[in-house]
This record gives C-alpha cells, structure tokens and sequence, in this order.
C-alpha cells in the first residue's frame, strides 16, 4: 500500500507535486493552503480527499507530508504543525527549497519525524 500523502503548500510547487503524485498513483490524504481556494482547486485537480487552511488538520495522519510553502515561511509552518501536534512518528517531512538546509525542519524531528530536502 502506497503512502498517505499530505501538502502543505497549494502554490506552483505544490500543485505540480500535487499532480505528479497523484497521477502517479498516489492518495493525497489532504492538501492545505493560506488560501483555502488554492486547497480546494488543487483537491478538483487531483481528487485529494480533504482540503484545509489548517495544516495540522492533515499532516498528523500523513506518512510523507511536503511542505512547498516560500522559503521564508518553511521553519515557522515547520513548528507550528509541531507545536499542535500534527506530525506522526516516524512520518517523512521534506521542505522543497533548493536554498534551505533540512535542520530548519528540526520541530519535525524533535516529535519523531524523519526529515529531508528536496
């Protein structure tokens, strides 16, 4: 059984990840943006089965969860999913910035994720 993916992110990065995953034959098990528009068209797109503007609300049950939001944003959305308990042990966290190392996703790790650069 493939992953339950969750992105948090619904700008041009998330969206073709979005769609890239779930052509590829992956459940996208939620989707969150600042807007909740962009969520939601990306869910038309993609049949996601839940969209957001909360994040937590659906990376605490993902096994893989992206995190495509600008590079400024990464560390602080990193721990406030951490701070509301929304990472599930031993889940994968990646951020998407070419700039950015993986330690701004330490929250992640400190609540038992694996994390990553991508």
């Amino acid at each position: 059984m493939k992953p339950a993916i969750a992105i948090v992110g619904c700008g041009r990065v998330g969206t073709a990840l979005a769609k890239f995953l779930s052509e590829a034959g992956y459940r996208l098990s939620g989707l969150s943006s600042k807007s909740l528009s962009s969520a939601k068209r990306v869910a038309g797109l993609t049949g996601a089965e839940y969209f957001t503007k909360t994040p937590w609300e659906i990376t605490k049950e993902a096994d893989i969860v992206f995190l495509t939001t600008p590079d400024s944003a990464i560390s602080d959305l990193c721990s406030s999913i951490a701070y509301n308990d929304g990472f599930k042990r031993d889940s994968l966290v990646l951020h998407c910035s070419g700039a950015l190392p993986s330690t701004i996703l330490s929250s992640a790790k400190s609540c038992g994720a694996f994390i990553g650069s991508m």
